[in-house]
């Protein structure tokens, strides 16, 4: 029988229990609301069945709880960012702000991001 959560709701169960593997909590938040967000979409296969998958990578050690993203290629307005294995919605995140300033910078950026998790919708 379905059972319906208000969507801030599941948005608290999400980011603590995220955070509660060690994810930082602007972290968890992020991809909290990503896999709400999706939820609300219409996307289930995105939203919070994810959530137990990405708490199993985390423990496991396939997923790094706190993203590092260092650059390892700088041409400018052109990056690649070596996610170290972080979550992919949090390593979007951090590349997409990147992007920004460069194209502020240059006029024009694109940012590669490599060894990223899942990063869930992408939107």
């Amino acid at each position: 029988m379905p059972h319906t959560v208000a969507a801030v709701d599941l948005l608290r169960f999400a980011a603590a229990t995220t955070e509660a593997h060690g994810v930082p909590p602007e972290d968890a938040r992020l991809l909290a609301d990503t896999l709400v967000t999706a939820e609300l979409w219409g996307h289930p296969s995105h939203g919070m069945l994810r959530l137990p998958w990405y708490l199993a990578r985390i423990r496991s050690g396939a997923t790094a709880a706190t993203a590092a993203p260092r650059v390892v290629s700088d041409n400018g307005a052109v990056l690649v960012v070596d996610g170290q294995d972080g979550l992919g919605q949090v390593l979007a995140d951090r590349a997409t702000r990147l992007g920004i300033d460069r194209a502020r910078e240059h006029g024009i950026s694109a940012i590669a991001v490599r060894n990223s998790g899942h990063f869930g919708t992408a939107a």
